[in-house]
């Protein structure tokens, strides 16, 4: 899956990657875009809809519930904990309880709190029910764990290099202002 966005300020393309997977879209090539800034959340019905019929194929209801569902709230775990925190909360968890066919509440809530604890967060006891409440929906979906990697596989990757992209640039940008700070104090020092 390939997802692009233009003029989207809140939903990354790995959170619609991560919920239009749930929602039962395959190898779709995504462009979620806008004529100016928009938060991009419901952006999701719109682009379901499109698979649907640009394929011929009726995706379930409740699998798109479930998805809506998913995109609400990463996006609101996001604006707590930060975007990538909540994608790799969210994704992880999703992936170990369906690699796992984890069913039993509880194990969910182990799997949420323990994937949280690996990722710096700690959550409240409401963000760790609801999302445990929404695993339990994913795991009732069948979502096949090998096409969720798959889909999902090309965005991360894609993500992680811009991610070492920006890193790199931002180190040299810091040296270059390092540098520069350096011959202000050294002439502030010459002049004083």
């Amino acid at each position: 899956m390939q997802v692009e966005t233009r003029y989207i300020t809140w939903v990354t393309p790995f959170m619609y990657a991560n919920a239009l997977t749930t929602a039962g879209v395959k190898d779709a090539k995504v462009m979620a875009a806008a004529p100016f800034q928009v938060s991009g959340t419901a952006a999701l019905t719109g682009i379901i809809k499109s698979f649907e019929t640009a394929t011929g194929r009726k995706l379930s209801e409740h699998s798109k519930a479930v998805a809506h569902r998913e995109m609400v709230e990463t996006s609101e775990l996001g604006q707590q904990v930060g975007k990538e925190k909540a994608e790799t909360i969210m994704y992880r968890t999703k992936k170990e309880v369906l690699e796992r066919h984890v069913t039993d509440p509880g194990e969910i809530r182990k799997i949420v709190i323990s994937i949280a604890g690996d990722v710096g967060v700690k959550l409240s006891p409401q963000d760790v029910e609801r999302i445990t409440g929404l695993m339990a929906e994913i795991q009732k979906l069948n979502v096949n764990v090998d096409h969720l990697n798959k889909q999902l596989e090309s965005i991360r990757g894609t993500l992680d290099r811009l991610t070492g992209t920006t890193s790199q640039a931002r180190g040299i940008m810091e040296q270059l202002l390092d540098f520069l700070r350096a011959i202000i104090e050294r002439l502030s020092r010459l002049l004083s």
